[in-house]
């Protein structure tokens, strides 16, 4: 297999600063990342139901890309809210006619706390809105929050087209993969431009349902064509096979290469055992081979 899974986190790809520099802001770099020694990074399919569960039911809840509003829709959890890339959207936007930005007040995404609306004024905080209501759009704004953004890959799947500033976190996803005008409209990370962006595929409007289209496709090649399962275990063998080539057999196994889940549940420990049970619906059982 082609191991796409292998990435130096450090680093946003070279290939995109040099064709679109004017999306690639001073903060698109790991702040970690200050040391001079090179760290590669092994990505693995953990927390399915978060990251890609959402994107198996879009089917059920959109609609066709004519259908949509022709405005941008933002909600986004109160945690960090005065970050900058959030508080540039909200406040760069309170009063827009395109741009529907707002921070949802209901906690975080685990219920363990209450909403943190402290410092926040009262117009940027709105109601929750499900995938439904948001799939109503055809731009929707997608933003890396505490890590990746988990909303992403149920949006590119959908009809609408995504609005996306530069990544710094990557994912089983590879959003690193991804392209600016071929699988999203990109957008500065200071949020200056979502409207006239949003002016570009309003005047283009067979670009845009393109861009849509694309993305599309590219969620269905990695999760739901025929071939990805099987694809998908010969990456996790590859890389089961060559770390071992370079660091030593990893004991405690019943076999050479165990399945998957077998696997994962070793690297996980106790996060496997009852202790994990009723946190997120991820409890011991969980088939991750599939």
């Amino acid at each position: 297999p082609v191991l796409n899974k292998v990435r130096y986190y450090c680093d946003v790809p070279t290939e995109r600063m040099e064709k679109y520099p004017e999306y690639i802001g001073p903060e698109d770099k790991n702040p970690n990342c200050d040391r001079n020694d090179r760290l590669d990074t092994i990505l693995w399919p953990l927390n399915r139901i978060r990251h890609f569960g959402p994107a198996a039911t879009i089917h059920e809840e959109d609609i066709p890309w004519d259908k949509k509003l022709p405005k941008a829709i933002w909600r986004g959890g109160t945690n960090d809210a005065l970050s900058d890339r959030k508080y540039a959207l909200v406040s760069k936007h309170e009063n827009s006619t395109a741009v529907d930005a707002k921070f949802a007040e209901r906690g975080n995404k685990r219920g363990r706390h209450g909403d943190k609306t402290e410092g926040i004024p009262e117009n940027w905080l709105s109601g929750f809105l499900d995938k439904g209501e948001q799939l109503n759009h055809k731009y929707l704004i997608s933003i890396e929050g505490n890590d990746v953004s988990s909303g992403l890959k149920w949006m590119l799947f959908s009809n609408s087209v995504v609005m996306l500033p530069p990544t710094t976190f990557e994912s089983w996803a590879m959003e690193g993969m991804l392209e600016p005008y071929v699988h999203y409209i990109p957008i500065k990370s200071d949020m200056s431009d979502v409207e006239s962006q949003i002016e570009w595929a309003e005047s283009n409007p067979s670009d845009a349902k393109r861009i849509a289209q694309r993305s599309t496709l590219y969620m269905y090649d990695l999760l739901f064509h025929p071939d990805a399962a099987g694809d998908e275990r010969a990456v996790l063998r590859g890389i089961a096979e060559r770390y071992e080539e370079n660091f030593g057999y990893l004991g405690g196994v019943t076999e050479r290469y165990p399945d998957v889940e077998e696997r994962v549940k070793l690297a996980m420990g106790r996060w496997y055992g009852d202790d994990k049970e009723g946190k997120g619906g991820e409890g011991k059982g969980l088939d991750m081979s599939r």
